[in-house]
């Protein structure tokens, strides 16, 4: 038999209590951190945009919070569980907090959010699967596609990008940044996702109806350099104001140096842009560029501030009811008509000059977001200074430059000024230009 004296069996004592304090404590979040979503998010099935959407969860559905992880946190609702993004603005009220007419409007609100399908907010326990929202967004944006572009072949859909393997972009990021995490990069140059709103689902529809009709100049299809468009935009939206937003980056067979961005979060680079730069660091500075565009809505708070995005909400619930009536009447040509006026103002607003304010805010925060994620930002000035040059005897050997805006003299100018202000920019980078040539080569 084995006896204890009174000094040891202290000691154990206070060990076995400190045990059952600590294990109670790291349930105790789990059982009582319950909060209110206060806006619509996309759920993933891990720490990072580069993990597999599984669903949505709408403003209103109670959730709650458990570990965090590198700006993401994993929650759970009675019947589902995966990785958002961790703003506190998702979740600044406990459960205890909203009344019957809050989930009124909660409702209202995920019901418009919805196209062709009838969403079922009783029952879905605030939840919409992918095949779900895609087939909301599919609706009115095939319509109007088919409106303005004729019937075409677009060749994007919400989910019609390649599933990246985790692994994948793991290896693909360490290999050009090392040992990069977003702390670091935060260290590098602080910015907070404060500074731009959360991404407003109800775009989306405007949005991909937007992008269908640009993609109908075409689309050109190559897997290969499709997955490295979308490995590097993972990697810049890692880096900027709002990393959870899902970019779909598409090459559009155009011989022209221009680019667009939709509220969707779709963004166009043409075949004559990609063919004109010359290193993966410049690559990186056209997409941030047009990344900064979606992330601050440039354009789209203009039409928002005319009140038309309140007209725009009432059509589409609108829309919604005359779907489940009897669609093809006078009343529905009206409503979809609206939407379509919506649409064809982001569209001019796409493909016309953008404020000077905007590009130069455009090609700040590219610079940024270059830095934060180890690129040169000097490449950025190379390219403009290089398109500038070409500008005389472009026309002749390529196409025609469309990536509008202020003159690119004055970009030039207020980007050498933004280099003699932050001279952390001045540091040397990657630029990868070997490794572009020969990603290029694919498509050749």
């Amino acid at each position: 038999m084995i006896f204890f004296n009174n000094k040891v069996m202290l000691q154990f004592c206070i060990a076995m209590l400190i045990f059952i304090i600590s294990l109670a404590a790291a349930h105790e979040p789990f059982q009582e951190d319950k909060k209110i979503l206060r806006s619509s998010i996309d759920l993933r099935d891990g720490p990072g945009v580069f993990h597999e959407w599984t669903g949505r969860l709408f403003e209103g559905t109670v959730i709650k919070l458990h570990e965090t992880e590198e700006g993401w946190i994993r929650i759970s609702t009675r019947e589902y569980n995966g990785w958002i993004p961790d703003y506190p603005e998702l979740f600044d009220g406990n459960e205890s907090e909203t009344d019957e007419n809050d989930f009124e409007g909660i409702r209202h609100s995920i019901y418009s959010n919805f196209g062709d399908e009838e969403y079922d907010s009783e029952n879905s326990g605030g939840f919409a699967s992918p095949t779900q929202v895609a087939a909301a967004v599919r609706g009115f944006s095939r319509q109007y596609s088919i409106q303005r572009a004729g019937e075409s072949q677009s060749g994007i859909e919400l989910q019609s990008l390649s599933e990246i393997d985790p692994r994948v972009y793991r290896n693909f990021k360490r290999d050009r940044i090392g040992r990069w995490n977003r702390n670091r990069a935060q260290r590098r140059f602080a910015i907070s996702a404060d500074d731009v709103l959360l991404f407003d689902h109800k775009n989306e529809s405007i949005g991909w109806a937007v992008a269908k009709r640009l993609a109908s100049e075409g689309i050109i299809q190559n897997t290969e350099f499709q997955n490295y468009l979308s490995l590097l935009g993972f990697m810049i939206t890692e880096s900027s104001h709002r990393y959870d937003l899902q970019m779909h980056i598409y090459l559009m067979d155009k011989e022209s140096i221009s680019g667009y961005s939709t509220p969707a979060g779709v963004i166009f680079i043409a075949k004559g842009a990609v063919e004109f730069m010359q290193s993966e660091a410049e690559l990186v500075y056209f997409i941030a560029h047009e990344l900064a565009h979606i992330q601050f809505r440039h354009g789209i708070r203009e039409v928002e501030e005319r009140e038309v995005s309140i007209k725009r909400d009432e059509a589409f619930v609108e829309l919604r009811q005359l779907l489940a009536d009897e669609p093809g009447n006078e009343e529905y040509e009206r409503v979809t008509g609206e939407l379509s006026d919506w649409a064809d103002q982001v569209f001019e607003y796409i493909v016309s000059e953008r404020l000077n304010e905007y590009e130069y805010a455009a090609d700040y925060w590219a610079l940024v977001y270059m830095y934060r994620l180890g690129y040169d930002p000097g490449s950025a000035l190379n390219l403009l200074r290089r398109i500038h040059l070409e500008e005389g005897g472009f026309q002749r050997e390529i196409g025609t430059l469309e990536w509008k805006g202020p003159a690119l003299e004055n970009r030039i100018e207020r980007m050498l000024q933004v280099f003699e202000d932050h001279p952390e920019f001045s540091e040397q980078g990657m630029i990868n230009s070997e490794v572009y040539k020969n990603k290029k080569e694919v498509l050749r």
